[in-house]
């Protein structure tokens, strides 16, 4: 009897993700009910600020890392010589976030590359396990602006062609650049460092000239798969691990992509009047957790070449995949990504079901 009004009840619920997709629905029973995409936890927050000791000696850009801090509450971690000299304390406390501020001397494209590989490490797997954002700037002043920004934005879909607009060079000697011409994020192709432009808080960009371009271009696509539900930031962030995935033999276009900006500061596309051709949903009970796509479009699910995934809130450990393996999904201990999501039959929705123990609040 129990088992089959969990099956009801799976059914059901799966029903309410469609309409509801951040929201997570509990079943009566004697299983533990949480949130993957609540950040009512610690983890859900939690927020570093790497700086080296050579920049933090110096008062103005003290100002920009003191400000993170008392934004987000964030731990404040220092280094001497490389960004290496983080992984110690990034290792044991696994931020969500984690902003690394540096002088604009400081972050040219070994810096970068740098970061890309201190964040694969922090655990056993191959891929990134914080969401990052470098503050820069012309000057401190520039940083701090853009240190300081907190109110989430969101844009109409109708602006997309300022963001990817490509112009000629600019004050900020980007070559070339793309750039929007609102108060909220910009895609830069540069082959020089990009600095901090008056009324732009987030910059996604390249360090390295010789880049294929694979970045801004699969950014772009998982932003607007599914307007209002990936962030900016976390559509850089996800993107990275497709890459990764992808470009086994190209690891330069993964480590010359960089983001400029608080990974923590939220820039989604405005929702769709009509449902998007798919919705998702994640549900968990105990140690096992589901994601759901539910097919609201089939000629365009079964057209579409991008991943669909989402982070997580709270960190998990000892994940295995227990079903779905045909939409080619990786899970993390942060995220879940499929790089398959089309249906393979005549399914209604795509499911992946997998196993995780929550890591607890210390």
């Amino acid at each position: 009897m129990f088992l089959l009004l969990f099956r009801f009840a799976d059914r059901f619920s799966a029903r309410l993700f469609a309409l509801f997709p951040s929201t997570v629905f509990l079943l009566s029973g004697c299983v533990s009910q949480y949130s993957l995409l609540s950040a009512g936890n610690s983890y859900g927050t939690s927020y570093s600020v790497v700086v080296s000791k050579n920049t933090y000696a110096e008062k103005s850009w003290r100002a920009v890392a003191d400000a993170l801090v008392s934004k987000h509450g964030a731990q404040l971690v220092f280094y001497e010589g490389g960004v290496a000299g983080a992984r110690e304390v990034l290792t044991a406390t696994m931020p969500r976030y984690t902003a690394f501020v540096a002088r604009p001397e400081e972050c040219g494209q070994d810096y970068i590359a740098d970061i890309h590989l201190l964040v694969r490490q922090l655990d056993e797997d191959p891929w990134e396990d914080t969401q990052w954002g470098i503050i820069t700037g012309n000057d401190a002043a520039g940083a701090l602006r853009i240190a300081l920004v907190s109110a989430p934005h969101e844009i109409k879909k109708t602006q997309l062609g300022a963001l990817t607009e490509k112009r000629g060079k600019s004050a900020q000697d980007l070559t070339p650049v793309a750039i929007c011409n609102f108060p909220a994020c910009a895609l830069v192709n540069a082959a020089q460092r990009p600095h901090a432009a008056e009324g732009i808080n987030q910059i996604a960009a390249y360090a390295d000239a010789t880049s294929l371009g694979r970045s801004s271009k699969g950014m772009l696509d998982i932003w607007q798969t599914l307007p209002g539900r990936n962030s900016f930031s976390e559509s850089f962030f996800l993107n990275q691990q497709w890459m990764l995935h992808e470009l086994a033999g190209l690891r330069q276009e993964v480590d010359a992509s960089a983001f400029y900006g608080d990974p923590a500061w939220r820039v989604t596309l405005d929702s769709p009047e009509e449902p998007a051709f798919v919705s998702t949903g994640l549900m968990s009970a105990g140690s096992e957790h589901t994601f759901r796509i539910e097919i609201n479009n089939r000629m365009m699910a079964a057209q579409n070449t991008t991943p669909i995934g989402t982070l997580f809130t709270m960190r998990l450990k000892n994940v295995k995949i227990i079903s779905g393996w045909e939409y080619e999904p990786v899970v993390a201990d942060n995220f879940i990504l499929l790089f398959k999501p089309v249906p393979q039959g005549q399914e209604k929705e795509i499911v992946v079901k997998f196993s995780g123990e929550p890591v607890r609040e210390k």
